[in-house]
């Protein structure tokens, strides 16, 4: 039996060999049911992917301080315009 540890972040390490044939950025779909949690590992589509990398680069921005503060009604505004 191999044991890991939910770390304060919420990231959890999945031991080596139950990551065999995974790679960095394998998109996965949790499930939480009565007896754990299940993740599977999902196909995105070329579209998918696209959004993934996007939101990926936003998060990215934000981590190194980039991110821009609007008030609500600014908020509002830009909701608006879409």
């Amino acid at each position: 039996m191999q044991l890991t540890t939910l770390g304060k972040d919420g990231h959890v390490d999945i031991p080596v060999d139950a990551r065999l044939d995974l790679e960095a950025g394998t998109v996965f779909e949790v499930k939480r049911g009565k007896k754990g949690i299940l993740l599977k590992k999902v196909k995105l589509t070329p579209k998918e992917e696209q959004e993934q990398r996007q939101l990926d680069e936003i998060w990215k921005e934000i981590d190194e301080g980039k991110g821009v503060s609007i008030t609500e009604e600014e908020f509002r505004k830009e909701m608006q315009s879409w």
